[in-house]
């Protein structure tokens, strides 16, 4: 499509003024004042709206092979469309997971045809793919995913030898290396204990995951990821020493970026009483002393990226009684941009480093910058355009995700997404997702 937007207030590095955009062919191709195109199939007056390089969501968990009922490609990338995201990068906890050639081109045949964004594909690392991993970055992913901890799913936990062999092989792939960082053996020890104490409410579950266990594994992580010569992220980073730890690795040059989500920066563990299980999820929201240091490292630079950590999970799984039994996760990539922008205009922090730290951040540590995440010539016409003004109330039965469990129902915000624009196309616009899905696979370049 030939697109012509009029009118914007375009978000460039460090500043932003209006102008107009012309794309042609999926990508950008002029940037000035008052453009005329006799060729331009549609015209997008934008008067009164900001015009971002499109939203990267680096953490999502689309659900699909294996769990569909919860979520799967179509109704997840329609969610994340919805949400003003353009691309997206799934994590291997499907069943099958990414482990293999094999299982990536098997997830790539499942699902290149129903995704109305862009898409990454995370690889897991096991005790026994090693072999694979060389493989598997030749073939494209976006990245890999350790995890340091047992999560909502049952994944695979390699033991630290692997962890730190796999490190080094795929350092010379010059892939990044994503870690839930969480230990697992605290986490384990004080779930048994626990449990066998008898304590079976919402609120065990933060006791069961303390903040030591992720500030021990990213130590650890760092470490084994600096001598090993790989790049490293942090993903969900949810704790004040998790933010120091960060910075004192940043402080000596090794290459690690982290992110937070949108719920640890806006929820604390008492917005969740009253909530069951709702507000349950990995690693747990945490109180207001490790949220303030959250927004510290986010606005300092400590933190690099905001991610949903988009899980879905069913409305009857989340209201089983026991805390035990209910699974960790929910809905995010729909809300994110929107919670975020209510963010900028209480102030918290600016649009500019929003725009860095949910577009050109993510694209930068995973290598597609700057063909994504900035609005330049030639650049990919991925496009969000937001009205900051536009007051509304977050209703979890209008989300476009297949199953829409999540802790905000009820909330007001001010900020919202009215046009997605992915290569070129008008994905979502009045509030509808517009097909037919177009969404490319997406892999990072050296």
């Amino acid at each position: 499509m030939n697109l012509l937007i009029r009118n914007g207030i375009v978000a460039f590095p460090r500043h932003t003024y209006r102008t107009d955009l012309l794309i042609d062919n999926g990508r950008i191709t002029s940037i000035s004042s008052h453009l005329e195109s006799t060729h331009a199939e549609r015209t997008i007056d934008a008067q009164g709206l900001h015009v971002l390089p499109g939203i990267i969501d680096a953490h999502v968990h689309f659900r699909e092979p294996g769990f569909e009922y919860r979520e799967d490609f179509s109704t997840g990338s329609k969610a994340a469309a919805a949400g003003g995201v353009t691309s997206i990068f799934d994590m291997p906890n499907g069943r099958p997971s990414i482990d293999s050639v094999k299982t990536l081109r098997e997830k790539l045949n499942r699902v290149a045809s129903k995704s109305y964004v862009n898409f990454g594909l995370y690889a897991i690392v096991t005790d026994e793919n090693l072999g694979e991993l060389q493989s598997l970055a030749k073939e494209g992913i976006i990245g890999f995913k350790i995890y340091m901890a047992e999560s909502a799913v049952k994944t695979s936990v390699p033991d630290d030898g692997n962890i730190f062999e796999a490190m080094k092989i795929i350092s010379s792939t010059k892939k990044r290396i994503c870690v839930h960082a969480e230990n697992n053996g605290i986490i384990q020890f004080r779930a048994k204990k626990l449990r066998g104490l008898g304590k079976d409410t919402p609120e065990v579950h933060l006791e069961a995951r303390p903040s030591i266990a992720e500030a021990e594994a990213i130590s650890r992580a760092v470490m084994f990821s600096s001598n090993a010569g790989s790049r490293l992220h942090i993903c969900h980073v949810s704790s004040q020493e998790g933010v120091r730890l960060v910075t004192e690795a940043k402080a000596q040059r090794i290459d690690v970026t982290a992110e937070t989500c949108p719920h640890y920066l806006t929820l604390s563990d008492g917005d969740l009483a009253g909530k069951a299980h709702l507000g349950k999820i990995n690693p747990p929201i945490r109180s207001r002393e490790h949220q303030k240091m959250l927004w510290q490292g986010l606005n300092s630079g400590s933190i690099d990226i905001v991610s949903s950590d988009h899980a879905p999970v069913a409305l009857e799984e989340k209201e089983k009684k026991s805390v035990w039994e209910a699974p960790s996760g929910f809905v995010g990539v729909e809300l994110s941009t929107a919670l975020m922008l209510d963010a900028v205009n209480k102030e918290k922090l600016t649009l500019d480093r929003y725009v860095e730290v949910s577009s050109a951040n993510p694209a930068r540590a995973f290598d597609l910058y700057p063909r994504k995440g900035s609005i330049r010539l030639g650049a990919d016409a991925d496009l969000t355009i937001v009205d900051l003004q536009k007051e509304w109330t977050i209703q979890n039965t209008e989300l476009h995700s297949k199953t829409t469990v999540s802790p905000y129902d009820g909330l007001k915000v001010k900020g919202s997404v009215i046009y997605t624009i992915v290569d070129g196309f008008v994905v979502y616009e009045d509030g509808e997702v517009t097909g037919p899905p177009r969404g490319k696979f997406v892999s990072p370049t050296h």
